[in-house]
């Protein structure tokens, strides 16, 4: 908290001294989203005047607009503040809800090495850094998690998954999880709630259009990470009402969408493009730097998630741990993890590590991980500045390992666990 005023430890992690474009960024993003929605313009336009300069353009579903709007009737500073004591009020219900549930079922592990588990994670300050909902999002899939221990009816649960899918679409990996159970209801509800408020907004309040035409030689945008250049549909230009944006396709074709329905589907479907960034401390990272190859990764990302979805469909269904593996496996094959993205984990991990002995010392491990700082200070030229990230596979490796190493053995732990259970389940029918 001393840092967000002084920015102490800023120069630790690139995400907060060098990546964004200033503190509270990511935060007024949202900000700005909602100040437009409030004067009843486009939530994808250009910046209101009362947005800080530090901001970029929203991108994504209008529904978490809606949910949010009530930031845009502060001052923006005022405004991240509160955002920051949501984030704060989370981590700390969090910690009573664990030690509470860690009381109810009588799990050995001590209070204050808890509590110190929620209190160590560095990706947590990028978050308030940032103003983030990553672990806002953490946060409602961990009350789910423990709805049914903890909270009498199943309404609590509900809410918090529904509000989950709206703030952040990485939630439908549940969604076979639900259909195992047959749970339909709490799929449908928010994906109906959030396809009529969307519906909503796009037919009545977004009236700025752009046209679509496909083509096989198509306008695009040069994006340059690293080692290789990546072309990339071009974004539609929100100062202009109407503009036609050309896009790769095997059959020519031309349609007009509202030009927030483009930009969503364009943040969407870039972003796996997207597969080397040298910043980036994640596994797919650590795989190009290695492997040089994407469609490699993407192969093998494809046979993961297969494996892992045919495994779940066995007995037992066990939420926590259903959940918890596959959250470390977005993490080993999606392209676009920042430091920060870690504060997702948090809560998974927490929980894995109160209930099960049996893989504690690998989890707390691998926990440690990814609490501990990326060794960017090895790289920042205002601190050591020894090492250049790009072009060199050895010293790239050092800094990709410290994380893909701790998602790489919560991954292994929970599917060593996961086969266990299936095992003991096995034996004891015999």
């Amino acid at each position: 908290m001393t840092s967000l005023g002084t920015g102490i430890i800023n120069e630790f992690f690139y995400d907060s001294s060098h990546f964004q474009k200033g503190q509270a960024s990511d935060f007024f993003v949202f900000y700005n989203a909602s100040r437009l929605l409030l004067k009843q313009k486009s939530i994808y336009g250009s910046q209101d005047a009362d947005t800080p300069h530090m901001y970029g353009r929203y991108s994504y579903i209008p529904t978490f607009v809606f949910l949010t709007a009530w930031i845009g009737f502060f001052k923006p500073y005022a405004s991240y503040i509160l955002w920051i004591v949501l984030i704060e009020t989370s981590l700390i219900a969090s910690i009573i809800l664990s030690l509470k549930w860690k009381k109810k079922h009588g799990f050995q592990i001590s209070d204050n090495f808890l509590v110190f588990l929620w209190l160590i994670p560095s990706p947590y300050y990028l978050e308030l850094f940032m103003g983030q909902n990553t672990f806002l999002f953490a946060f409602l899939l961990f009350v789910f998690l423990l709805s049914q221990d903890l909270f009498r009816g199943r309404w609590i649960g509900f809410i918090s998954f529904s509000l989950s899918i709206i703030s952040k679409i990485a939630s439908i990996i549940y969604i076979p999880l639900f259909f195992r159970k047959k749970q339909y209801a709490i799929i449908l509800a928010p994906l109906v709630f959030t396809a009529v408020t969307s519906a909503f907004y796009f037919t009545v309040m977004d009236t700025a259009r752009v046209t679509i035409q496909g083509s096989s030689s198509y306008v695009s945008e040069n994006i340059k990470t690293g080692k290789s250049i990546y072309k990339m549909p071009m974004a539609a230009k929100a100062d202009k009402t109407d503009e036609t944006v050309h896009i790769k396709s095997p059959v020519n074709f031309s349609v007009r969408l509202p030009r927030g329905i483009y930009i969503t589907l364009n943040h969407i479907l870039k972003k796996p493009q997207s597969l080397y960034y040298p910043q980036v401390p994640g596994f797919s990272s650590l795989f190009y730097n290695i492997t040089g190859s994407i469609d490699l990764f993407r192969l093998s990302a494809i046979i993961m998630w297969i494996a892992v979805y045919s495994l779940l469909m066995f007995r037992p269904g066990d939420y926590i741990l259903d959940f918890s593996l596959l959250i470390m496996l977005f993490f080993i094959t999606f392209t676009f993890i920042w430091e920060h993205h870690y504060t997702l984990l948090i809560p998974f991990m927490v929980l894995i590590i109160i209930r099960e002995p049996s893989v504690r010392l690998p989890m707390v491990a691998a926990y440690l991980l990814v609490s501990a700082p990326t060794p960017f200070m090895l790289y920042n030229p205002a601190l050591l500045g020894w090492i250049s990230m790009e072009h060199n596979l050895i010293k790239g490796l050092f800094y990709y390992l410290p994380k893909s190493s701790a998602v790489i053995i919560g991954f292994s732990a929970l599917l060593y666990l996961k086969f266990s259970k299936i095992r003991n389940l096995h034996e004891e029918t015999a």
